[in-house]
């Protein structure tokens, strides 16, 4: 961890702009009214999806663990973040450099590749705690949120909305949980 940091240290201080740029961490065409649109679909998408799933088949949630300090932090802050400079910043930032044609078909396709990336690193923690039709319709909705979160990065140039989007929707899913845990419809 500490080589990997004193890497991205050496790199971002050799190559500045150009690895800010291709990340998506300068401001692209970000506004606060894209902020707040993100902030608000993320927290709805994420409430609604981990409801349908916790109604729909009450065998359990995706939330599983409990409500240690550290679980939330990493659920809301530190897991957006690194996920969203792995598959928005870096893979998508490279395979739309890779894919930068005239035709609109291949302008999209890292898009939908870095989605199923993202579905797919998501796999392992929910096909240990889930059956199959529940571990079918999260994966659905993690491609999903992957997808939306992909679509901002390719629509404002930046991972910024990617992230809030992303730690929106795990604060909606945590909403979600406590409110239905509160009405009785699930056991965290």
């Amino acid at each position: 961890m500490i080589i990997l940091l004193c890497v991205f240290c050496i790199t971002w201080l050799l190559f500045k702009k150009e690895i800010w740029k291709a990340l998506g961490l300068i401001k692209g065409k970000v506004n606060c009214r894209v902020i707040i649109k993100s902030i608000w679909i993320g927290v709805i998408f994420g409430f609604i999806s981990n409801a349908l799933l916790i109604i729909l088949l009450p065998h359990g949630t995706p939330l599983k663990g409990g409500s240690q300090m550290s679980y939330l932090l990493s659920l809301i802050l530190i897991g957006p973040i690194f996920e969203e400079l792995l598959f928005r910043g870096f893979m998508q930032g490279m395979l739309e450099r890779c894919f930068r044609v005239k035709n609109k078909i291949f302008y999209i396709l890292p898009v939908f590749i870095t989605t199923i990336m993202f579905a797919g690193s998501h796999v392992f923690g929910f096909s240990q705690t889930m059956e199959v039709t529940q571990f079918i319709i999260a994966i659905s909705l993690v491609s999903l949120t992957g997808l939306y979160a992909g679509w901002l990065r390719l629509q404002y140039q930046s991972i910024i909305t990617a992230v809030i989007f992303h730690s929106c929707v795990n604060i909606g899913i945590i909403l979600s949980g406590i409110f239905l845990l509160f009405y009785g419809y699930t056991q965290i």
